[in-house]
């Protein structure tokens, strides 16, 4: 009888420890779940970015580009104006 109330008491233990074990890690999953979507939201943001700072670059390359065509255009339109200024003073 006396065994029977104990192996019945370790039961009830052994179920309410198998409970809790249960619903720490339901809640350590769901965590590490939120922390995994955080993280591929930010790795989307980032690559967003990234983009964005591509797209960005690529306009400042060609406005650097077109600036200092012309200005090759006006420095040889210079060193010309100074060959025939120089021409016509000799």
């Amino acid at each position: 009888m006396i065994f029977a109330k104990i192996t019945i008491l370790l039961e009830k233990i052994a179920s309410g420890v198998c409970t809790i074990i249960t619903s720490s890690m339901n809640q350590y999953a769901a965590s590490k779940s939120a922390d995994i979507e955080i993280l591929q939201q930010d790795i989307s943001n980032l690559s967003k970015t990234r983009e964005q700072m591509l797209t960005v670059m690529q306009r400042i390359d060609k406005t650097v580009e077109q600036e200092v065509a012309q200005m090759v255009r006006v420095l040889q339109h210079r060193t010309e104006a100074l060959k025939f200024a120089s021409h016509s003073i000799v």
